[in-house]
């Protein structure tokens, strides 16, 4: 709300774009119900991004596991589709009964888009026969039990973010098998052939080179379904109209001050 006031002051620029980072829920894939690859893509499937987007203003859906402005990022990828009974039927088709499985899902408390976007995801499961108990914790609380996957929820909200302008850090932290236990936020997900690209991109210099090593690592995940992939986080940057040359840093979050002037 307070940006819509801003946006209407003509003295004021409010900009928002897709920011190096991107919002996940990863889910338990190595015991339990989410084991199950079927469950995974129909939770997928079931989920309304775009409604639960419309609660963070600028978030674009995302597109596999990079945002837009990373290399490794495939526009051939398939990107999401919110399709409620492709989600029964592949639930229906593994044997699965409406109302047999129930699983938890854990959102950060203090933020009003992932409250809203866990009841939003509450209701979408339950149309298709899957309970989903949803809890706010604080981050501080929250943040211990990522460092191990038996401790770690079934599901949960986790903001992904470049330490660099390069997706390695967000591909190892939550998906590398290296990044199980307590060097990462790996929530049960075991690939070794993501390991192994991970690794060969680690030592590759040439630029286009590990983009085309992103992009199968980014195929093999989408595959394997381990989150859902839920949308680009955006970054939002207000200044004065009278100030040109703005250049917004979607890494950092700031400006390239150097260039700027009136």
């Amino acid at each position: 709300a307070k940006l819509e006031e801003l946006s209407k002051d003509p003295a004021i620029e409010v900009v928002s774009v897709g920011g190096m980072a991107e919002m996940y829920f990863p889910m338990k894939c190595h015991k339990g119900i989410l084991a199950d690859v079927n469950v995974r893509k129909a939770i997928y499937h079931a989920v309304n991004l775009d409604e639960i987007i419309k609660a963070l203003p600028g978030a674009v859906k995302a597109h596999g596991v990079v945002p837009r402005s990373m290399i490794g990022y495939d526009s051939s990828l398939p990107q999401h589709e919110y399709n409620p009974e492709k989600a029964k039927k592949i639930l229906a088709d593994a044997g699965y009964k409406p109302g047999q499985l129930t699983i938890n899902m854990v959102y950060i408390a203090g933020p009003e888009y992932q409250r809203r976007g866990a009841m939003i995801m509450k209701q979408n499961l339950a149309g298709v026969g899957i309970n989903l108990e949803t809890q706010s914790m604080p981050w501080a609380t929250f943040f211990p039990l990522l460092a191990d996957p038996e401790t770690a929820p079934e599901m949960y909200w986790f903001y992904s973010a470049a330490r660099f302008a390069d997706p390695h850090g967000m591909f190892w932290e939550v998906f590398a098998p290296d990044a199980l236990g307590k060097a990462g936020f790996n929530n049960g997900y075991n690939n070794p052939e993501v390991g192994k690209l991970l690794d060969r991109a680690e030592v590759v210099a040439d630029r286009d080179k590990r983009a085309e090593i992103y992009r199968k690592v980014n195929a093999l995940i989408v595959k394997d379904q381990p989150a859902v992939f839920a949308f680009e986080m955006p970054y939002t940057y207000t200044h004065r109209s009278n100030i040109k040359g703005v250049i917004p840093d979607r890494l950092f979050r700031t400006y390239l001050y150097y260039d700027l002037y009136r």
